[in-house]
């Protein structure tokens, strides 16, 4: 900050001041496996601070958890489906608890050509005769 007074003469002034986020963070990651199109893995290990986890997965089996990693199955989408999974977090030494949400989008994988193998992005496939 550049402060002057009525004489015309300045001086910087610079006054620190720090915002500190306390723990929890909650960070969540997925992934679907295109052997299993319907079946979703969530990780909230990566979360920051959690000393508790809470998820909810509305449709999903199991339909919550308490675990900090979990295997999800959904019924097979026709043909496609979306799905959201919160996770909560709450962290004993802050006494703070926070949320997060994601989607997942299932996609019934349904072959157009005739090939023995499944690619997922961001693979590539070539079909030869």
């Amino acid at each position: 900050m550049l402060v002057s007074d009525n004489c015309g003469c300045s001086d910087t002034l610079i006054i620190d001041e720090y915002i500190e986020i306390l723990p929890p963070i909650p960070i969540v990651e997925s992934i679907i496996n295109c052997d299993s199109p319907n079946v979703v893995f969530y990780d909230g290990t990566g979360s920051i601070g959690a000393d508790e986890y809470f998820w909810t997965f509305p449709g999903g089996n199991p339909n919550a958890s308490n675990d900090s990693t979990v295997y999800v199955t959904y019924p097979m989408p026709n043909p496609n489906a979306s799905y959201t999974a919160q996770l909560k977090i709450c962290n004993f030494a802050s006494n703070c608890c926070d949320s997060v949400s994601t989607n997942i989008f299932l996609r019934n994988l349904v072959g157009i050509a005739t090939v023995d193998t499944i690619v997922c992005f961001p693979e590539t496939s070539a079909i030869t005769n």
